[in-house]
């Protein structure tokens, strides 16, 4: 046992000290130092600039948790809540009325259990709401938010979006 031991301990210092050495030909890696001593200040309005500022209605029925992501197309702000109302928000751009809630606990058509993310396909319209609890992808209507389908998803992607070509 002990005769195992002391091969299996050489065998993996050799292996160390081999993988260690630098071989020729092959570049070294280049290390950046940041120095965060020397960080500069600055005020938010340097970076943002807010056009307006709308208050969003607050109702019942729109109340929300959090803002796990929020997109603005035309006239709506879409703002999905995985917080308290597991849920997609829908409030009007121009004076930040509540138009309508996607919601769905369950595993029927239309439902969902956990919305991770959401897209916003312009080109046909949709609305597709991500739920990888339930693997699957389900798609509404932009206009009228109603449901349409789902979309089984095997693979188990983080995050729904569309790229262009």
């Amino acid at each position: 046992m002990h005769k195992i031991f002391v091969i299996f301990i050489t065998t993996f210092l050799l292996i160390t000290l081999v993988d260690c050495t630098s071989r020729k030909g092959e570049s070294q890696s280049v290390v950046e130092v940041v120095d965060f001593g020397n960080v500069q200040t600055c005020k938010s309005s340097e970076l943002i600039r807010v056009e307006r500022f709308l208050p969003l209605e607050t109702s019942d029925r729109s109340l929300f948790g959090s803002i796990d992501q929020l997109e603005v197309w035309k006239d709506r702000i879409y703002l999905l809540d995985t917080y308290k109302t597991n849920a997609v928000l829908v409030f009007s751009a121009t004076d930040g009325k509540f138009i309508h809630k996607i919601e769905g606990r369950g595993n029927g058509p239309g439902e969902f259990l956990s919305p991770h993310s959401f897209w916003i396909d312009r080109s046909d319209g949709s609305l597709y709401i991500l739920d990888r609890m339930m693997s699957k992808l389900l798609r509404y209507d932009l206009e009228s938010l109603d449901y349409l389908r789902w979309l089984a998803v095997h693979t188990g992607p983080y995050d729904v979006e569309a790229v262009e070509v």
